[in-house]
């Protein structure tokens, strides 16, 4: 696509080169006064071929304008679709890590009420045992 591209752009560069060229030899021999050729008749040669190379010329502008477009939108839409894919991958990421979370926090609930039940066996326990009293010490 890129060379399809390059040799339209040399084709349009290679009508508009032939036609400077046409101007400055005309230019020139009329600065000189050589006129190499009837000018009522060259003018109207001439423009048969500049409007043929004209109409081609749009033609070849059409054809590189419709691929340049393409192109275009091409790499437009593939930026949107790393833009989009980006998107997802982030939200999947922060999905993830919530899920994580959440459950980080229900083995900590667990975890904490495992502990709560076992302090409150541990002070019923503590509260059922009789009192250890030393009489002998008295």
């Amino acid at each position: 696509m890129v060379e399809e591209t390059a040799q339209a752009a040399k084709s349009i560069g290679g009508i508009i080169a032939d036609e400077i060229g046409k101007l400055i030899k005309s230019g020139v021999g009329q600065a000189t006064g050589n006129s190499t050729s009837d000018p009522s008749s060259a003018s109207s040669d001439s423009s048969d071929k500049s409007d043929e190379s004209y109409e081609e010329l749009k033609k070849r502008e059409a054809e590189f304008k419709k691929k340049a477009e393409a192109e275009w939108f091409q790499k437009y839409n593939a930026v949107y679709a790393n833009a989009a894919a980006r998107g997802r991958e982030e939200k999947a990421r922060l999905d993830k890590k919530r899920e994580m979370d959440e459950e980080e926090e229900k083995k900590l609930e667990k975890l904490n009420e495992t502990r709560v039940r076992q302090n409150f066996v541990n002070r019923a326990v503590e509260q059922t045992r009789p009192e250890n009293k030393n009489y002998g010490a008295e």
